[in-house]
């Protein structure tokens, strides 16, 4: 069964379609209800704004002390679209602790990760999963609006799509934020950087099924 991740930063989107009739991407005009967001980490979740459901907003949870979170920061929200009640707003924000760290805001169909040394330093993160399709889709189509800050007026936004087959899995990841000590890491199953054959700074060995293969990208950025 083949899957695609579909992401998109840095813009307001009001509907997203697949052109594919046989399956279209779920709550593609954002119409479908919105739920909490709870960004997921190695060592647990918390509820940090709203995503549309099916879709997940990159908001983080920042990192957990004496059973508490701190540093969470919100990247995206809800506004009014074209000729729609509801279209997906995100941004890049300062991060809720360390203003000079900056978290990248967008909204994918995987599950959004992030991973940081609270001294500084040390950060990765993304996109790992997505959802299942029958059928090989041929184009996506959305629309948007576009607006530049003044601190990076040049910073682009782009639309990242990748299909795959098969199982893709890096072992020894750090899923979450915290102390040297306290970076807990896991098996990540189809991580973004794996299927597209980005490097990775964080992780260890990368294995995949024998059927795994990347099929389709886009990576195009936004004017």
């Amino acid at each position: 069964m083949k899957k695609i991740t579909l992401l998109i930063s840095g813009l307001v989107l009001s509907t997203i379609v697949s052109t594919t009739s046989a399956q279209q991407l779920p709550n593609n005009d954002f119409e479908g209800g919105w739920v909490d967001c709870n960004p997921w980490t190695s060592n647990g979740t918390t509820t940090v704004g709203k995503t549309p459901t099916s879709w997940t907003i990159s908001n983080v949870a920042g990192y957990k002390l004496f059973g508490k979170w701190m540093g969470e920061t919100q990247v995206g929200e809800a506004t009014s679209g074209y000729y729609s009640s509801s279209a997906v707003k995100i941004y890049n924000s300062p991060n809720s602790v360390k203003d000079t760290q900056i978290v990248p805001g967008y909204v994918t169909m995987g599950t959004t990760w992030s991973t940081a040394n609270t001294s500084g330093g040390n950060a990765d993160g993304g996109t790992f999963g997505g959802i299942s399709f029958s059928y090989k889709p041929d184009a996506v189509s959305f629309l948007y609006t576009r607006s530049h800050g003044t601190t990076n007026p040049d910073e682009q936004a782009t639309v990242v799509a990748y299909l795959w087959r098969g199982t893709y899995t890096q072992a020894e990841v750090p899923g979450n934020i915290g102390g040297s000590v306290s970076l807990k890491k896991v098996k990540m199953t189809d991580r973004d950087r794996n299927i597209l054959g980005m490097s990775t700074a964080k992780g260890g060995d990368v294995s995949k099924t024998p059927d795994a293969a990347r099929l389709a990208k886009i990576n195009y950025a936004l004017k």
